[in-house]
């Protein structure tokens, strides 16, 4: 028999005995899926009392987890700020320093240590009951038995990692972002974190004019002791010289007010005297 004998009525080439022969080399030799699946099938019990132990657990631990609330307080980051004085800064605004870089300091600004503890300070953190609670802080922590500056570095510290700083792209607002196990205590952080960031710019702006100012009196005072030095030295000068300036004697200015100087004085006086005799 030739092969287009034994393919003829046969579409797919292949006799039936050779389709048997086939589907028994695949049961036979199942794929990896079917090995899975097949393992799975026959441990289900096992495998479900797995998922059900495991979603269990998870269920508890997330109910025993200490809640944490988030609070968001937005700021705007301006770069060229509103001039109400007409008076100009000491100090380089948005429009000549460049965007990145003006930003950027600004986000540090804001994520910094010093802010930190500036707002444990400002809210009294060390001694707020709320917080001590909500932190699950012990009476014998440092927080609590520390010095005052001991304390405020600390909780400071703490503030730090609660705290995210998020800019919202395209713009220049500020997302602040407080975590805390307390609701209260989130909002009054987030609050106070913008308050103070905003308190510690403008005291960087005003001690930038009082340094100035300080500076242009100090520069005045100078110029105001060498043009009295100038001063002496050159009414020492025109001593020595006679050019001294007198009055007449009715106590007005010779020559219809005009000063006069000690030798024009001596000639008026020598031709009055001609003119007498």
């Amino acid at each position: 028999m030739t092969l287009n004998d034994r393919t003829d009525g046969n579409p797919y080439g292949a006799s039936e005995a050779e389709r048997d022969s086939l589907y028994l080399d695949e049961a036979m030799h199942p794929s990896l899926f079917q090995q899975i699946w097949h393992v799975v099938w026959r441990n289900r019990w096992l495998a479900g009392g797995i998922v059900v132990v495991t979603t269990i657990l998870a269920l508890v631990v997330t109910l025993l987890q200490t809640p944490l609330y988030t609070s968001t307080a937005s700021i705007e980051i301006s770069r060229i700020g509103a001039n109400v004085s007409d008076v100009e800064s000491v100090e380089a605004d948005g429009a000549v320093l460049r965007y990145e870089e003006f930003y950027i300091t600004q986000y540090a600004l804001l994520e910094s240590r010093s802010l930190a503890e500036r707002v444990a300070r400002s809210l009294n953190l060390p001694s707020d009951e709320d917080y001590l609670a909500s932190m699950e802080i012990a009476e014998d922590d440092p927080i609590v038995t520390g010095s005052t500056s001991e304390a405020i570095a600390r909780v400071g510290e703490q503030l730090s990692e609660m705290v995210s700083i998020e800019p919202v792209t395209g713009s220049s607002i500020v997302n602040v972002k407080v975590t805390t196990p307390s609701r209260d205590l989130s909002a009054r952080i987030a609050r106070a974190w913008v308050d103070e960031f905003i308190e510690t710019s403008l005291e960087r702006r005003f001690a930038a004019s009082s340094d100035a100012r300080q500076f242009l009196l100090e520069q005045l005072g100078q110029l105001r002791s060498q043009l009295e030095a100038s001063e002496r030295e050159f009414i020492n000068y025109a001593s020595r010289q006679g050019i001294v300036s007198v009055t007449g004697t009715d106590g007005s200015d010779r020559a219809g007010g005009s000063s006069e100087t000690l030798t024009g004085a001596d000639l008026s006086q020598t031709n009055e005297a001609l003119a007498r005799a």
